[in-house]
């Protein structure tokens, strides 16, 4: 990118109005997002002032616990330093970082993220057997990630990578203020926040020299990293044994960083465990076989029973279960096995029968109270059902409709005169209803007397 990135053509009211609009989805009913709709103008002209006069802080750091993909501690912000995440991510980090990335890089960036990572090794494995003529050669795989990465991070190391960015002054200072904000809150030396939107960024350009290591010194033709965990593919496995060493001695001089112990060397016949799922090339077919980890189904399966015993206490609803189960699903369905339908079929089943059985669904629930819309500010208002112009509410037409179909269905097949229902059937379906002789005559059933 061409010039320096100035502090006062991205920190401005208009883009800070616009990270208000986007960090306020999906939390409209929070009392801090609420509050900060009230005197949204005056507080977001307050925060400009407080930056650009250089006495912003980050204040209100929180922590909580994630247990998928395994156990985080994750610490958040405010509400207004959401905002300023979002300015910096966007404005500034995401044009100066974006194009020094390689392309094997998949985390954070628009149009990349797992399901172009998963692509991606299937890919390089696809190449690396077709190059290297797998039928009669035998390949090596380097499968690697970093030890506690976020949490390992070098600080000064991190800020001095921003220094080297094309930003102007106030933009790193503030910048440095952000990487350094945790140390207050835990007394930490290292690492930085996990539930910063900035963090995520610095991460990724933190092992971009590495990439480019990699790439350029070791030529690695094959070669694909998702945050901290990569993967290296040659034909020639002491090649393989000499890029570990270089790249562990450039981890811990260069970043002050360690291999996880679990790097190792494996035969390429055997296929890559990355990103939660098994990729293994099949040589009577030529495609990858991409399945989910075993490990990843069972930890699913726990997750199932804690949700359970949520519901048995009526902590949460049925919906809130599903929509986690569907998600989770959705990502297994990338690589299902057995094991993976078999859970969601059962977990499917175990939410819709759990808990109170006089417990309304939340979709239920509106349906026959009221429905919810939206305000010209984006937030939840309650107002009476609307009546199409025939009188009819929609959800209503919808399930008699439903209802209809079910009962000609049933009446085709067990009553002697379903005609007598046609007109009732004719208002729901808007067309006429046959008798049981048609039906028999389609079916090749000999009508009765």
């Amino acid at each position: 990118m061409a010039g320096i990135i100035k502090f006062d053509d991205v920190i401005t009211y208009e883009t800070l109005e616009q990270a208000y609009w986007h960090c306020r989805g999906g939390k409209t009913e929070r009392t801090e997002v609420v509050q900060f709709h009230l005197q949204r103008d005056e507080l977001i002209r307050r925060l400009l002032r407080e930056l650009r006069n250089e006495k912003y802080d980050v204040r209100g750091l929180f922590t909580f616990t994630i247990y998928e993909p395994k156990r985080r501690e994750i610490t958040a912000n405010e509400f207004r330093d959401k905002m300023v995440e979002y300015v910096l991510s966007n404005f500034v980090l995401k044009p100066v970082i974006g194009p020094k990335l390689i392309y094997d890089n998949y985390a954070t960036q628009d149009g990349k993220g797992t399901k172009a990572a998963l692509e991606r090794v299937e890919h390089h494995i696809r190449a690396f057997a077709a190059e290297n003529d797998y039928s009669s050669k035998d390949g090596w795989i380097l499968s690697a990630d970093i030890h506690h990465f976020f949490y390992e991070i070098n600080r000064e190391i991190c800020c001095d990578l921003i220094d080297k960015l094309p930003l102007d002054t106030k933009l790193k200072r503030l910048l440095h203020l952000i990487i350094y904000s945790i140390e207050d809150f835990d007394k930490s030396t290292r690492g930085l926040c996990i539930g910063f939107q900035t963090s995520q960024w610095l991460a990724i350009y933190y092992l971009n020299g590495l990439d480019h290591f990699i790439k350029e010194k070791l030529h690695i033709k094959h070669y694909g990293r998702y945050v901290d965990d990569f993967f290296l593919f040659h034909e020639d496995k002491e090649y393989l044994k000499q890029c570990y060493h270089e790249i562990e001695n450039y981890l811990l001089s260069k970043l002050d960083l360690t291999l996880n112990p679990k790097t190792g060397i494996h035969r390429f016949k055997d296929g890559i465990d990355f990103i939660g799922f098994h990729h293994q090339y099949n040589n009577r077919t030529g495609n990858v076989d991409c399945t989910i980890l075993g490990s990843k189904v069972k930890l699913e399966r726990k997750k199932i029973k804690r949700l359970n015993k949520l519901l048995a206490n009526g902590e949460i609803t049925p919906d809130k279960a599903m929509e986690s189960l569907t998600s989770w699903h959705a990502h297994a369905s990338k690589g299902p096995t057995e094991a993976s339908e078999n859970l969601y079929e059962k977990a499917k089943a175990s939410f819709t029968f759990s808990g109170d059985k006089n417990h309304k669904s939340e979709t239920v629930a509106r349906q026959e109270t009221k429905l919810i819309d939206w305000d010209s500010d984006g937030f939840y208002v309650l107002r009476p059902k609307i009546k199409n112009k025939d009188g009819y509410n929609y959800s209503e037409v919808v399930h008699s409709r439903d209802r209809a179909s079910r009962l000609l269905r049933f009446s085709m097949t067990t009553l002697d005169n379903p005609d007598e229902y046609g007109d009732e059937f004719s208002k729901y379906l808007g067309k006429p209803i046959v008798g049981k002789d048609v039906y028999d005559r389609k079916h090749r059933k000999k009508p009765k007397d």
